[in-house]
């Protein structure tokens, strides 16, 4: 037995570990807790929806951030040149979590998604920003290519949302729609870029 285990590899380290982008999506996922039950009595139907858009985002964000990274990462970055595209992402890791706490404080504060419109809107550029310096990263520059598109498509979709709804005026029901349609949005996004790169259609960005 000692013989077979001398010939064998040493088995992989664990990969179940808290990272410091780990750390801060909890603090923003906490922030948002904090926000909405602070006095859970006084929540209103506006407030849920503001938290519950919050929350789908956290959690979107936190699953493609880690599936990101195992698909494209080294298991190190060093501060060297060549891992300049890798350490630009982890600033853009850092400012999406920043808005993500952001978005999670403003929860009973605003009463339309003027603000909440904005930072997602925000958001899904650093998503394309991060895609397209994963192209310096990636070893599947077509599944990449197909990543940073939809991201473009859905810049153009909450813009779409935002002009629709920022000269209307607003009522809870309005903004409540808004915010469903924002979740919709955040959760078929979470899906759209794994099934069109499985798709013959997209054969011809490789």
């Amino acid at each position: 037995m000692t013989g077979t285990m001398a010939n064998n590899e040493q088995p992989p380290p664990a990969t179940v570990a808290l990272s410091y982008i780990d750390v801060l999506f909890g603090l923003a996922a906490g922030r948002a807790f904090m926000s909405a039950f602070d006095d859970v009595s006084r929540l209103s139907s506006v407030e849920w929806s503001h938290f519950l858009v919050a929350l789908v985002l956290i959690t979107c964000s936190w699953i493609g951030y880690h599936l990101n990274r195992s698909r494209t990462h080294p298991k190190e970055a060093e501060f060297t040149r060549d891992a300049r595209a890798p350490l630009a992402q982890i600033g853009i890791d850092i400012a999406l979590v920043a808005l993500y706490y952001r978005l999670a404080s403003r929860i009973r504060l605003d009463h339309t998604t003027h603000t909440e419109l904005r930072i997602v809107l925000l958001v899904f550029v650093l998503y394309a920003v991060w895609d397209f310096v994963n192209l310096q990263v990636s070893p599947d520059r077509k599944d990449t290519r197909v990543r940073a598109m939809v991201d473009v498509a859905w810049v153009g979709l909450f813009l779409a949302v935002a002009n629709l709804h920022l000269a209307t005026p607003w009522t809870e029901a309005r903004v409540v729609l808004v915010d469903v349609v924002l979740m919709g949005l955040l959760l078929v996004y979470r899906y759209a870029p794994g099934t069109l790169t499985k798709l013959p259609s997209s054969s011809w960005l490789s």
